[in-house]
């Protein structure tokens, strides 16, 4: 039976031939219970999202309910970053605090660079995640935008945030026309801008 149950939509993940492997007394699930629409709402305007409480009841069933966490990673990704395209890497974040990746994040880190789809963007995402794992508080006090209930942090934390997410677009816009000034750019960012979470 697997530890980990990495689960980005929890109605896919509810299907039953996805639950096959996990265990209520070894798997830990960890939800994204963002709600994406479905082929039938998409069809049809009066189809309703099933009960997220529901959802996530049979979830804790088939799974270790007590060390379960279920975050809308949409919501919060889009509250830090301004949008959600680094969600996954979030949430993978948050597994891996957990203690349910038998892998270190250096190596997590090294294989996001190896990808190189936003590198930057999903390394931040993946050590938000963490903290997220840690303290969800100081991820609501550095959001931006009041999504989800997260409140807006103070206007220096603020500019400081848009500030960072201005020069890392404007890096990746110069970055295929200069690649070589470019990686020695973002490394310097990195040292300058990462966010260091510890164990």
């Amino acid at each position: 039976d697997a530890d980990l149950y990495l689960v980005l939509d929890i109605l896919v993940g509810l299907s039953p031939s996805n639950l096959v492997g996990v265990s209520p007394t070894k798997t830990v699930a960890v939800v994204s219970t963002s709600k994406s629409p479905t082929g039938v709402m998409v069809r049809d305007v009066n189809a309703v999202y099933p009960n997220s409480a529901d959802l996530q009841y049979d979830m804790d069933q088939a799974t270790r309910a007590s060390e379960n966490r279920y975050v809308d990673t949409i919501a919060v990704t889009e509250a830090l970053f301004g949008d959600s395209t680094a969600a996954n890497t979030f949430q993978l974040g948050t597994a891996y605090q957990l203690g349910t990746l038998p892998i270190s994040a250096e190596s997590i880190e090294t294989a996001i660079e190896l990808n190189g789809a936003a590198v930057e963007a999903n390394k931040l995402a993946f050590r938000w995640g963490r903290l997220w794992a840690i303290d969800p508080q100081k991820i609501r006090d550095a959001s931006v935008y009041r999504e989800d209930s997260l409140p807006k942090p103070s206007a220096a934390l603020e500019q400081q945030i848009v500030s960072i997410r201005r020069i890392f677009s404007s890096d990746k816009q110069n970055c295929s026309s200069r690649p070589k000034t470019c990686s020695s750019r973002l490394r310097r960012r990195r040292r300058t801008y990462s966010l260091r979470v510890r164990s």
